[in-house]
């Protein structure tokens, strides 16, 4: 249904443009092609309203995934994350640059851009004032994980460390967000 409300959407723009890019005769008010515009229009606000009923349809449907599914489910996200950043926080002092950047690159990939892509879902469950307190927090996180693998590949050792405890400071923050959140609700 998504294809063909954006395909009616996107053939009512068209004909809607052509029908209103004649100009009226002097002695009319509107141009003979009206008709041919008020046909567009029609056809794009249908285009619309079944690209709409799609997109809750999905919103629905993906709800019920996130019930289901860990890894479109960002609570578990967040809370397997503190995991292996507590375990790296502990070894940062003895990894060189190339162990930190892979064991950075793992908890992007496991947890961090999966939990970026479930941000719908913390809206949804938490609403857009709390929900956004959350994602701005992961995204400080995920912005502070990539500046460690950043030093690190640069070799400046010292600063990917700093960068780290940023990082996991916010991720830790993130989560006593999430946890207060669950609890309110």
């Amino acid at each position: 249904m998504k294809h063909a409300g954006v395909a009616l959407f996107a053939i009512g723009i068209l004909i809607g443009i052509s029908g209103g890019a004649k100009m009226p005769a002097e002695s009319q008010r509107w141009p003979d092609t009206i008709g041919i515009f008020l046909t567009g229009a029609i056809m794009a606000a249908i285009g619309v309203v079944l690209w709409r009923m799609d997109i809750r349809k999905q919103l629905r449907d993906g709800i019920r995934v996130v019930a289901t599914d860990d890894k479109a489910n960002p609570t578990p996200l967040l809370e397997h994350a503190v995991t292996p950043v507590e375990a790296l926080s502990k070894e940062l002092d003895s990894l060189s640059e190339k162990q930190l950047m892979e064991r950075i690159d793992t908890i992007l990939e496991s947890y961090i851009l999966p939990f970026a892509e479930a941000r719908r879902s913390v809206i949804d469950r938490f609403g857009m004032g709390q929900g956004a307190d959350i994602l701005v927090t992961v995204a400080f996180a995920e912005r502070m994980f990539n500046r460690v693998w950043s030093a690190a590949s640069d070799g400046n050792i010292e600063e990917a460390r700093a960068s780290f405890r940023d990082a996991a400071d916010a991720l830790a923050e993130a989560r006593r967000l999430m946890q207060r959140r669950q609890a309110d609700a």
